[in-house]
């Protein structure tokens, strides 16, 4: 990837350099995959791509490749949503306020 010279000079001001070396190494790679199961619905126990769990979403899931979600009836029945592991997090936060049964709408996306 070829990052403007005026935002590595921007980003290289906040970071030393082994920082910055690991930032842009990040940048290179490709970023892992990670799902949210849907527990009402059923979903493979077996499934393939299944990695290791998210360890801060009793629900979430890393997956070892990106499959074609296009193509998955799993994806499109609602057995399982595509998030950000980092997004998951939010699970923990809400859990050191809220600590009984509640209905809440999750508009982020929307």
């Amino acid at each position: 990837m070829i990052l403007p010279a005026d935002f590595e000079d921007s980003i290289r001001s906040f970071m030393d350099d082994e920082e910055y070396a690991s930032f842009f190494r990040a940048l290179q790679e490709n970023s892992p995959v990670s799902i949210r199961l849907n527990r009402r619905k059923p979903f493979p126990a077996t499934a393939d791509s299944v990695e290791e769990p998210v360890p801060w979403a009793r629900n979430g899931y890393y997956l070892s490749h990106r499959p074609s979600f296009t193509f998955d009836p799993l994806f499109h029945a609602g057995s399982y949503y595509v998030q950000e592991a980092s997004s998951m997090f939010l699970e923990q936060a809400i859990g050191q306020f809220v600590t009984e049964p509640v209905v809440m709408l999750d508009l982020c996306a929307a």
